[in-house]
């Protein structure tokens, strides 16, 4: 296979992972993890605070059990420990789109969904020095498996946790890459996933 069909067979898959995500239409309740979906609701509402207050540190009083006072953003003193740059994101998004905060937040992790596909390719390639086999193996996160199987991310509310998965693939194709040839690019990749990952979702 050379490499013109292996590129366009790879895009296929990227366009087939982020169009299953954006167009799904309801979330089939029969898979367990969806009744522990409350997740995406903290999602649309951190990134809609700081669409409407423009600042992300502090939650508002309503959320605080006993913070009763809001400060000039109208917001309460309760700190939000989870890192922005996913909301921060979205927010702009949202700003400067008119779309609900809930939409772009859904619309970043979709696309983060579909980026796990391509990276999945670069590692695969780089470790098994072979493009069909790491085609097989990143079309294995969405074929044949069933989408309630493979969209488990997306059920159980862990949209950030996609994100940064994401770039903990990405991460790990540039540390085989850097580890081969020690060039100062993939170094450089490395840090800048690692910041990703620190800001989007530490625990990963």
């Amino acid at each position: 296979m050379d490499n013109k069909h292996v590129g366009v067979l790879l895009f296929v898959l990227f366009v087939f992972s982020f169009w299953t995500f954006v167009t799904l239409d309801g979330v089939p309740l029969e898979y367990p993890g969806t009744i522990k979906a409350a997740d995406p609701f903290y999602h649309a509402f951190v990134t809609e605070l700081i669409a409407k207050t423009g600042q992300w540190e502090y939650y508002p009083s309503f959320v605080a059990p006993g913070v009763t006072e809001e400060n000039s953003s109208g917001t309460g003193r309760v700190i939000n420990q989870q890192p922005p740059l996913p909301y921060f994101h979205a927010a702009g998004i949202s700003l400067l789109s008119g779309i609900p905060p809930w939409a772009s937040i859904y619309f970043l992790t979709a696309l983060a969904h579909a980026f796990l596909i391509i990276f999945l390719y670069l590692l695969s390639r780089e470790v098994f020095q072979d493009s069909w086999v790491a085609l097989v193996s990143s079309a294995l996160v969405v074929l044949p498996m069933p989408v309630k199987v493979w969209m488990y991310g997306l059920y159980i509310g862990f949209w950030i946790q996609v994100i940064s998965y994401s770039f903990v693939v990405a991460f790990a194709w540039l540390f085989v890459r850097y580890w081969k040839r020690q060039d100062l690019l993939s170094l450089a990749g490395m840090g800048l996933c690692n910041l990703v990952i620190m800001i989007t979702h530490p625990q990963e």
